[in-house]
């Protein structure tokens, strides 16, 4: 695990406005969060709460609702499943034995005032198990968006609206290329101009089926 200070120095892309197309479809085809790095080494955690926030950004910019929708659903998720394996970590960890630092943290991620006092090894251990039992109304929560989530990848399957491949990125590049008249690559733009590019592209062709 990298330490704090490398955790704070690190870089990573953060916007569609700077993420270069080519380091997104790694991200995007390969789970290669790792393309998201700039310099440093930062905690997986943060690049995966990136990594959900432009993928809204970009469904937002390529005009998808359904996809807005998934990746908004994909997010909830993500932070739900780190809320959870925090609160188990600070609990086990206070099993073992009090730490104030982790005391601190259980109190501020769960918004509460857990007390425990090591001389009472009775009202200890219920605290621990207060804090397990507050944290089952988010676990409820987060199977209910997983079943959603799951529903929503299967319409999706069916309607042939899975994750494109590296060739669909290239041939959409191939025809964005033939109507600007000049070769476009995917690490000469950013995500954002993409997906500017695809809006106007279309705009256009709207246009010529109107006239």
């Amino acid at each position: 695990m990298p330490s704090q200070t490398a955790i704070i120095l690190s870089q990573w892309y953060r916007n569609i406005n700077d993420l270069p197309l080519n380091k997104f479809i790694d991200c995007f085809i390969d789970d290669n969060l790792h393309a998201l790095v700039i310099s440093g080494n930062p905690a997986i955690e943060q690049l995966h709460e990136s990594w959900q926030e432009i993928r809204i950004q970009y469904a937002d910019a390529i005009k998808d609702h359904d996809y807005v929708a998934f990746a908004r659903l994909s997010a909830d998720i993500l932070r739900l499943e780190i809320f959870q394996d925090q609160v188990k970590m600070l609990v086990e960890q206070l099993r073992d034995r009090y730490v104030v630092q982790f005391h601190d943290a259980l109190n501020k991620l769960m918004n509460y005032k857990f007390v425990f006092d090591v001389t009472r090894p009775g009202e200890y251990d219920k605290e621990l198990q207060k804090a397990i039992n507050r944290s089952k109304g988010q676990l409820i929560d987060l199977n209910l968006k997983r079943m959603t989530l799951e529903s929503m990848l299967k319409k999706m399957a069916e309607k042939g609206e899975l994750q494109p491949t590296r060739e669909y990125f290239q041939s959409v590049l191939i025809t964005l290329s033939d109507h600007a008249e000049y070769k476009l690559r995917a690490d000469d733009m950013t995500v954002f101009e993409y997906c500017e590019r695809i809006r106007r592209l279309n705009a256009y062709i709207e246009s010529i089926k109107k006239k």
